[in-house]
């Protein structure tokens, strides 16, 4: 498994990416030059994604913590925690050498509302940044089949918060 260190793995880290996939492929800045019928830039900005996964990186990993000024986004990151394990995941995120794994999730909500880094080489960016996150941990790894009573209560909670759009990536089994 991977586990959440201060922008220790390799997708994590600040440098020279200069052709990250999705962006190059889906040329996001040609949609953030367009503005909506209200004249605002469309980045996401004033949508809610709920994220049911793993923990992830918020407010650690610079993509995921810095204020977007180059989309004039201003998006925000907040973290749940449904395993019922009694970790305080931002405490945890903080910690030098943190023992609790997030790669998957930090993974999803990077390509989701990931921001421009000006003093990068890298061209990353999520594809929404003005998107506000709820990064609701209902798993503990993603390698291994869990409970769904977390990932249940989870959805109920992100219905309730009136998010706009879930994201649950996960595989199934027939066992």
């Amino acid at each position: 498994p991977t586990w959440c260190y201060e922008t220790a793995e390799s997708s994590q880290a600040v440098g020279n990416m200069g052709d990250a996939w999705h962006i190059s492929r889906l040329n996001p800045s040609q949609i953030w030059a367009q503005n909506d019928a209200n004249g605002i830039p469309i980045t996401g900005a004033g949508i809610t994604v709920a994220v049911i996964d793993t923990a992830a990186q918020v407010n650690v990993s610079p993509y995921l913590s810095s204020p977007g000024t180059t989309t004039g986004a201003k998006p925000t990151w907040q973290l749940v925690n449904y395993v019922g394990d009694g970790v305080d995941i931002a405490k945890k995120l903080a910690q030098e050498g943190v023992a609790l794994q997030c790669s998957h999730g930090t993974r999803v909500v990077s390509l989701i509302n990931a921001q421009v880094l000006e003093e990068s080489d890298s061209n990353f960016s999520g594809m929404a940044p003005g998107v506000s996150i709820i990064a609701m941990r209902a798993l503990t790894n993603s390698t291994s089949v869990e409970d769904q009573g977390p990932m249940a209560a989870a959805i109920n909670d992100a219905v309730a918060a009136g998010g706009d759009i879930i994201n649950i990536s996960q595989a199934g089994s027939d066992h």
